[in-house]
């Protein structure tokens, strides 16, 4: 008796399909559930064709910039930028964008429908061709408006303190010591020019240039009296020689200790 083979066709995931019609149909409905999830991802994230035309927006991405779907699709990514961000992207960034095929962490400045403008970090890669040809891209931006101006905020924060200080007839410097022993001087007033011969960035980079003023014969009390508030936190006054610039003997030492993750303490 003769056994008739069933004829059994298989669609594979990836890959080629065995007939055009049959492609086209998969693909079309494989598709809907992949857009959909890529506007639900929680970031600002975009895609653009080979002419770089937004061909879609994530739902966040419309959210943070005020806009609806309709008014963003077919509209160029660098419409969205300030002037100035436009001119970088267009003359600079964009092209070497293109011959990488990669970018990271690039600032820009984008602009809400309402006329914010927001500082982002944009990162992005692209897909090409088989001829190398960059078919479309995707980029991921990180709004960093807040972050940046917390930094602004505490530039100027930092400045407001240091003009204080510097109005002090005294140096004045903080001093963090770690759970290890070691420590830093994250600030000291200028007037340490004037007194040691260092600038505050030169105390700064290297912080056990505060000691190299002190008499040789003081140095090892010096030491351990500076560090004992940051141990202790309690406030100290402790005399002790420093060689000022012009080998004149300065005394006197006031420390103010507070604790937070390390041990800190200011000092005059």
């Amino acid at each position: 008796m003769a056994i008739k083979r069933r004829k059994t066709v298989s669609t594979p995931i990836f890959g080629k399909y065995s007939s055009e019609s049959n492609s086209g149909e998969i693909q079309k409905k494989s598709a809907m559930p992949i857009r959909h999830l890529f506007r639900k991802i929680p970031t600002m994230l975009y895609s653009i064709d080979r002419q770089g035309r937004l061909i879609e927006v994530t739902d966040h991405w419309l959210k943070v910039m005020g806009y609806k779907r309709s008014e963003v699709i077919g509209k160029k990514s660098t419409d969205f930028l300030t002037e100035e961000s436009r001119r970088l992207a267009e003359k600079y960034r964009l092209p070497k964008f293109y011959k990488l095929g990669f970018a990271r962490n690039i600032p820009y400045q984008f602009v809400k429908k309402n006329g914010e403008v927001i500082e982002v970090l944009l990162s992005a890669a692209s897909e090409r061709d088989a001829s190398g040809g960059v078919v479309r891209s995707f980029a991921v931006l990180k709004d960093i408006t807040e972050e940046k101006k917390a930094r602004e905020e505490l530039r100027k924060s930092e400045a407001t303190l240091q003009a204080i200080m510097d109005q002090i007839p005294g140096i004045v410097f903080q001093y963090i010591l770690s759970p290890d022993g070691s420590f830093s001087i994250p600030f000291i007033s200028n007037l340490v020019n004037e007194y040691w011969g260092y600038t505050s960035e030169e105390i700064m980079a290297a912080p056990s240039f505060v000691f190299k003023p002190v008499h040789p014969d003081d140095l090892n009390m010096a030491n351990l009296k500076i560090t004992e508030p940051a141990r202790t936190l309690e406030d100290l006054s402790v005399q002790f020689r420093i060689i000022c610039q012009d080998d004149s003997i300065s005394l006197g030492c006031s420390i103010k200790p507070w604790a937070l993750s390390l041990r800190k303490a200011w000092a005059s």
